[in-house]
């Protein structure tokens, strides 16, 4: 069965949809009232997704593309691509309260960062600290410290309730660029997470962990199998961590036992 959850005279474009364990559910997709000036939507089922109503959008979310959303004990979060209205911020969407979602911005455009493109989200429910959400994986341009490097692979997380911390991929001293989708897991057993990021003239997928809750960079790793590999969604739980990926026209899958310290590759469907 499917129920449609909002019937509009217009095309609407890239949905994603969170779940929790008490049956509700948290969709997001882009909408438009002209076919011209296309926003981020937010709805919510409280019944198994059989029924839904409308939370809310934001004003300043014009043009923002690729929204994303997930769950924690808390609620729903979601985010999105940067707004044509507000540039250089980085968005965040607290819909915990599904009544009243609230939405934040952290300006990382006056430090050289701005273009943010194609995010991944994931959360999960800290023991201490109510506000710390989650993270981001993210594509932006990164003109920090004279730099001039488009499609920087990026991670984000909070630190406070107000304060976020951002970091960017490196090698051999030089910012990464040429990336092109990112999606982001957090392990919630291990508290360990894992970034993933596609490139247009590298044919591998570049894997980022990081030991969540103290925030600190463990390894990053390149996997593929002489393909351009593109379009990667990644989950982990318990060290075992899944990518699945676009391949030569195929759907490939990479899956590791051991927190992606090693990996291996078989084909969904070709």
């Amino acid at each position: 069965d499917s129920t449609i959850i909002c019937d509009t005279e217009y095309d609407d474009y890239h949905p994603t949809v969170a779940g929790d364990s008490s049956d509700r559910f948290f969709a997001a997709f882009e909408v438009t009232i002209d076919e011209t000036d296309y926003h981020p939507d937010f709805w919510y089922s409280l019944d198994g997704g059989t029924t839904w109503d409308e939370a809310g959008y934001f004003a300043e979310t014009l043009g923002a593309e690729y929204p994303d959303a997930d769950s924690n004990e808390h609620g729903f979060y979601a985010t999105f691509g940067e707004s044509i209205n507000y540039p250089g911020r980085l968005c965040l969407v607290d819909a915990s309260d599904l009544s009243n979602i609230v939405g934040y911005m952290w300006h990382l455009g006056s430090a050289g960062i701005n273009d943010f493109r194609y995010p991944g989200i994931s959360c999960f429910t800290h023991p201490n600290d109510d506000w710390n959400w989650g993270g981001q994986a993210f594509i932006a341009y990164h003109g920090h410290q004279g730099n001039n490097v488009d499609g920087c692979a990026y991670i984000f997380y909070s630190t406070s309730e107000t304060i976020g911390a951002v970091e960017w991929m490196m090698s051999g001293g030089d910012v990464i660029g040429n990336c092109v989708h990112a999606d982001f897991a957090i392990d919630e057993v291990t508290i360990k997470s894992y970034a993933v990021y596609d490139q247009e003239v590298n044919p591998d997928l570049i894997v980022r962990k990081d030991n969540f809750m103290t925030h600190n960079f463990i390894s990053a790793y390149g996997v593929g199998d002489g393909t351009n590999v593109m379009n990667p969604s990644i989950e982990a739980n318990n060290d075992i961590v899944i990518i699945v990926a676009d391949s030569g026209g195929d759907v490939v899958c990479f899956y590791s036992s051991n927190g992606f310290s090693s990996a291996q590759q078989s084909t969904v469907e070709e």
